[in-house]
């Protein structure tokens, strides 16, 4: 009779450990600085996108220099105040968004908000984390989420692991925040994909903590 051979076993692959994190990680909050939205230059200087185009430019890096990562619609919106629009629609903000699009870095997360960043900056090294003393300066959806993993990441340094609502909760307060709404909720959902996701954060049946004990890499 034939011989039937055994079929060999396959090995599984062997997991690849991520890239550790190149962020520096924060050993303090800082204060949340608003770009000064004060008019600057006529509205008729925008109804010529050749001649607004430079003072767009200076204008965002100037904003992005003192608040930013900024997202894309709230730079959009301080750059038309300080050309006198107190609101801007349609072809105005396709206009200088086309501005910032091609002269500056973004970061993108599908079916959320763009976030743009300021000259010089690299999203995988930045590490600050601002606490926002008014929230009407700047809403909890416009905190990157980039930063929303900064504040992640050093609440759980400071313990063993945290569940995932007192995660959210701390990161709400240490932002500046108080309200616990649906959207914050969503919001801080995002961060904490954010943070699974880059392998600085993992989590075991239900707690979170750093990735590694001694330090902010996996």
């Amino acid at each position: 009779e034939p011989v039937v051979e055994p079929t060999p076993a396959v090995a599984e692959p062997a997991a690849q450990p991520r890239p550790a994190s190149r962020v520096a990680p924060a050993t303090a909050v800082g204060l949340f600085t608003a770009a000064n939205d004060s008019v600057m230059a006529p509205q008729a200087v925008l109804s010529n996108l050749q001649m607004a185009e430079p003072a767009i430019q200076r204008y965002a890096v100037d904003i992005l220099t003192t608040e930013g990562p900024t997202q894309l619609n709230r730079l959009t919106s301080i750059i038309a105040r300080r050309f006198g629009f107190g609101r801007i629609g349609g072809q105005r903000r396709t206009d200088i968004e086309n501005v910032i699009r091609a002269g500056f870095s973004l970061t993108e997360i599908e079916g959320e908000p763009d976030f743009v960043w300021p000259p010089g900056v690299d999203p995988e090294t930045w590490g600050e984390i601002r606490r926002t003393e008014a929230p009407a300066a700047r809403t909890l959806q416009e905190v990157s989420p980039h930063e929303l993993v900064n504040a992640m990441s050093y609440l759980l340094r400071q313990s063993f692991s945290m569940s995932r609502p007192d995660l959210e909760r701390e990161t709400l307060t240490l932002l500046g925040y108080t309200r616990m709404t649906e959207s914050a909720r969503s919001w801080l959902a995002v961060g904490v994909e954010m943070a699974l996701d880059s392998g600085r954060v993992v989590e075991a049946d239900g707690r979170f903590r750093v990735a590694d004990p001694s330090g902010d890499t996996p």
